[in-house]
């Protein structure tokens, strides 16, 4: 998933994909649309290159350094789709823009059946690509 080539990821896992879609003219389609099939690395970067495209980067000045803070939060929520996945679930993770608010969801299968606790400890579903996100400076 992190490395493999288009055609070893389309044989292995053939239903993956990440669907990213703007919604801001045409509510019932989309105004504009990419879909992921590719490795995680290169996902991660079409991902990053769709919300440059369409988000706004306000300016913003942390003291004489100005930040983007679009950048910032949208690295994070692009590293978290990706890294919590649950792979081997055939529903479609998606990102979508409208003009108010983005909205993302995710396959994923819980840790645990109960009501939640008061006590909730974490639950690291992909270890490997987590710690590969962090090496490559993904992710936190």
């Amino acid at each position: 998933m992190l490395f493999g080539t288009d055609e070893a990821i389309s044989s292995y896992l053939p239903y993956y994909k990440i669907e990213a879609i703007v919604r801001k003219q045409d509510l019932m389609r989309y105004d504009d649309r990419l879909t992921v099939t590719c490795n995680l690395i290169d996902g991660y970067e079409l991902l990053n290159g769709f919300i440059e495209k369409h988000l706004p980067d306000k300016f913003y000045l942390d003291g004489k350094t100005r930040l983007s803070l679009r950048d910032k939060i949208f690295r994070e929520v692009i590293a978290n789709m990706l890294i919590h996945r649950e792979y081997m679930n055939p529903i479609p993770t998606t990102l979508v823009i409208y003009k108010d608010k983005l909205v993302t969801n995710n396959a994923n299968k819980p840790f645990a059946y109960e009501k939640i606790a008061s006590q909730l400890c974490s639950y690291p579903k992909n270890p490997h690509i987590a710690t590969m996100f962090a090496q490559m400076g993904f992710a936190e």
